[in-house]
């Protein structure tokens, strides 16, 4: 493939507005398309760590599927020759499973340092017959159970009702259609204020924050009413919550509400999710993200399709997650890595999710993991990690290739204190890069050939001027 100096300088410009490791995505790009890559080490750069991955044999990368070669040659040598294997379906959802996996983590380690905060949303039910008639485990949703106190007839009202609040006018998603809704809009509401004392008691503790003051307790009676039928109305999603294109849209509608929140969070919303599905087959989202704590009414508003959680990474306390202040950089971030990484398996299994994503995040603004196969490129983090004493933490062994379309490998981690290796590599294949189109512009060529790069190597690693032949320099 055609590689010009246009082009590069676009993407490059386009770098710029984005978060680190575009660089040496583009310089892998650059390679793969105008001679193609043989290697047989690679290294991953994410945040401060790094993983080594050694392979048996070969790997391409150039032109053809990635990785589609016939592992070795009849005298057990590693073979250039390509491979007529084509994956099972089973393999590739194994695949795709793994890959993202491995994306999610490293994404999360790569971007700890920029997160506040750890949200859940789950959608809530259809209507108000669903809300109140439908028992849970949860103490928050307990109390809204009200079947044992409203008649049968009562309930049937509250089919295809979203909304709590009073309005003059006929809406059918309003509960105050008729003088028989209305009584029993005003039934719900006491019964609640006496019954679901945590959602009262958060409501009374806003009204303390915010500084609220009331001339009676008339009015500030009236406030609470009000206030609790805003909260009820947010635990509704108003349409099926088992429907993924709910879920979908809801939490793209979530997105724009936080965005337009500026003063919740520094700089640009950034932002890792992941789909889970709970076990009654609802959909949820876990977040991870640059937002400060917010006050749990207000997620609740902006979400406003069912029940929305947050907590400080100072202080995380779910099943299957604990964080607390004593808690590193290090350990925030192989937890919260290891968490969102769980369900990743069940959900992409599950039929909803076909050619649907399941990592949503805001791209360009988070930090990309570094796949680093240059070998000069290499050789520095070689030379950093040698000057630096950076021990192996942990290494895998053999891992075994499963059949002809993956290799076998080993994997050595390296855990260092900061993320300047990170930096330092992305900003030299950065200076790399400059240093092609300058060598491009010196010779008037529009096509990024192999003698420029290579030229442009030798320049920035071998301070080596005279490896372009003449005739092509002329």
């Amino acid at each position: 493939m055609t590689v010009t100096a246009q082009n590069l300088r676009t993407t490059m410009k386009k770098n710029e507005d984005k978060a680190e490791g575009r660089n040496v995505a583009t310089l892998n790009s650059i390679e793969r398309d105008i001679k193609g890559v043989w290697y047989s080490r690679k290294l991953d750069l994410y945040g401060n760590i790094l993983d080594e991955i050694s392979y048996e044999d070969e790997i391409y990368r150039g032109g053809e599927k990635e990785n589609k070669w016939k592992s070795k040659t009849n005298d057990n040598k590693p073979s250039r020759s390509k491979s007529t294997y084509t994956p099972t379906p089973e393999e590739r959802i194994a695949s795709n499973i793994n890959q993202l996996k491995k994306k999610t983590w490293k994404l999360t380690i790569a971007n700890i340092e920029d997160m506040n905060t750890f949200t859940t949303v789950t959608m809530g039910d259809v209507d108000f017959y669903n809300l109140f008639s439908s028992k849970r485990s949860d103490k928050d949703k307990n109390e809204l159970y009200l079947a044992d106190q409203l008649s049968e007839s009562e309930l049937q009202l509250l089919k295809g009702k979203t909304n709590l609040k009073y309005k003059k006018e006929k809406d059918r998603r309003y509960l105050n259609n008729s003088e028989e809704e209305n009584y029993l809009r005003k039934k719900i509401i006491n019964i609640l204020i006496k019954q679901a004392s945590s959602m009262i008691s958060k409501i009374e503790e806003s009204f303390v924050k915010d500084e609220k003051t009331f001339k009676s307790v008339s009015a500030r009676n009236q406030a609470i009413k009000r206030e609790l039928a805003s909260r009820i109305n947010s635990l509704l999603s108003g349409k099926s919550p088992y429907n993924i294109e709910n879920a979908y849209s809801a939490f793209s509608k979530f997105i724009e509400n936080l965005k337009n929140l500026s003063e919740a969070y520094e700089g640009d919303f950034k932002y890792i999710a992941v789909l889970e599905f709970q076990e009654n087959g609802r959909p949820h989202f876990h977040m991870l993200s640059n937002l400060k704590y917010l006050e749990q009414s207000k997620l609740q508003d902006k979400w406003g399709h069912g029940i929305a959680h947050i907590s400080s990474l100072n202080s995380i306390s779910r099943p299957g997650l604990h964080i607390s202040k004593k808690d590193n950089l290090k350990a925030k971030a192989t937890k919260l890595s290891n968490y969102l990484c769980e369900e990743i398996s069940e959900t992409r299994k599950d039929s909803r999710t076909k050619n649907r994503k399941i990592l949503l995040r805001s791209n360009d603004l988070l930090k990309q993991p570094l796949e680093v196969i240059t070998p000069e490129l290499q050789r520095q983090v070689d030379q950093y990690v040698f000057s630096n004493s950076v021990g192996v933490d942990w290494e895998s062994g053999l891992i075994e290739g499963k059949g002809e379309y993956s290799k076998s490998s080993n994997i050595k981690r390296r855990v260092m204190e900061d993320s300047n290796l990170y930096s330092m590599i992305e900003q030299r294949a950065g200076q790399l890069l400059d240093k092609i189109l300058e060598i491009a512009e010196k010779l008037n060529s529009d096509i990024i050939t192999k003698d420029i790069y290579y030229q442009a190597k030798h320049e920035l690693f071998y301070n080596d001027q005279e490896y372009m032949p003449a005739t092509v320099a002329a």
